[in-house]
């Protein structure tokens, strides 16, 4: 069963479609050819480009609180990528963890104006779809997570992260 967009993702498809930038909205990706209880996901958005293709998850809260895990979203993105490659597709796949709600950074919370953070997000989509980011295989943006004094997502130091899939966090924006 689809889950219907919240008040946040249609902000944010307006965002894309103002800036012309052709997408899904709720992709189904099915996970029929992977092992697993899982049968499917659905992505909030997929746009493609002949660069890679970038899943845009929008994130409230950080997915902290009741229902989320940082091994079952860790897994998803796995799966989804996983499925993407049994199906033939093998462009590069950047995944952008788009959080709209409060962060920290080393423990002190910060305000971005959403203006300033929407403008970030569809730079970093714009760079992606473009080619001008860094293309590997598979990548991971985490936006307005929190972060320590580095600027390190917090979320890459659970212990429950996958330290491989850690390897794949490209960048993190906090300003």
């Amino acid at each position: 069963m689809r889950r219907r967009a919240n008040d946040r993702e249609r902000r944010i498809g307006a965002l894309l479609r103002e800036r012309d930038i052709a997408y899904e909205s709720q992709t189904h990706v099915s996970f029929a050819c992977l092992d697993g209880a899982k049968k499917r996901a659905f992505a909030d958005f997929t746009i493609y480009s002949t660069a890679c293709i970038v899943v845009l998850e929008v994130d409230q809260y950080q997915h902290e609180g009741e229902g989320y895990t940082v091994l079952c979203d860790c897994k998803r993105m796995v799966d989804v990528r996983s499925a993407m490659l049994a199906a033939g597709n093998t462009q590069p796949l950047l995944w952008v963890r788009y959080n709209p709600d409060r962060f920290s950074i080393d423990g002190q919370r910060v305000r971005v104006p959403k203006a300033r953070r929407e403008q970030q997000l569809m730079a970093l989509i714009q760079r992606a779809l473009s080619g001008e980011m860094p293309q590997q295989d598979f990548g991971i943006a985490y936006m307005y997570y929190n972060t320590d004094a580095e600027g390190q997502p917090l979320i890459l130091q659970d212990e429950r992260y996958p330290p491989e899939l850690a390897k794949s966090c490209l960048i993190s924006v906090a300003d």
